[in-house]
């Protein structure tokens, strides 16, 4: 959902370091990061 984005979104914006986002074959996390990268232009 598009609170998911915002919410992720959020957490790359605000937490040091690097993110660890884990899901078992990786396409939600690469949407999902993919969706980011495209709201920020």
């Amino acid at each position: 959902t598009m609170n998911n984005v915002e919410d992720q979104a959020e957490a790359l914006d605000e937490l040091e370091g690097p993110v660890f986002a884990y899901c078992r074959s990786g396409a939600r996390c690469t949407n999902l990061y993919g969706l980011i990268q495209q709201q920020r232009g």
